[in-house]
């Protein structure tokens, strides 16, 4: 997913989303990759309540339980927490980074999406910029 929509052609490749329904993936892949469990990954997003945001935490830990044996493998990590519109940015920005094309990640969401290629190789998000720190 994604991979495919890059070609060597580009200038530049420009992610940004809403950051609606999809947050709680993005922190699940953070709190994986990065530790520091859910509760350090999840906020409101746009105005859970103190309900909602214990469902999202929950949600996450339930995950990361689920897949404990695919937190080893930053690959893995992707295909067990993220989404397709994850995988679409994921497999954009792998493919961008193959043919030498810069990407500009706009916020949390692209940026967890795109995280895995750091744990991958040392350079894997070095033709990236972030857009804004959110």
């Amino acid at each position: 997913a994604g991979y495919g929509a890059v070609t060597k052609d580009l200038d530049l490749v420009c992610f940004g989303e809403m950051g609606i329904g999809n947050t709680t993936p993005a922190a699940a892949i953070s709190a994986a990759l990065l530790g520091g469990g859910a509760e350090k990954w999840t906020g409101r997003g746009t105005g859970v309540d103190d309900a909602g945001l214990v469902r999202k935490i929950t949600a996450i830990e339930a995950g990361l339980k689920r897949h404990a044996e695919a937190l080893a493998d930053p690959l893995k990590i992707a295909a067990a927490l993220g989404g397709r519109e994850l995988a679409a940015i994921f497999g954009s920005t792998l493919a961008a980074r193959h043919l030498g094309v810069p990407v500009l990640l706009d916020g949390f969401v692209c940026t967890a999406a795109a995280a895995p290629l750091a744990k991958l190789h040392p350079t894997g998000l070095a033709h990236t910029l972030a857009a804004h720190v959110s």
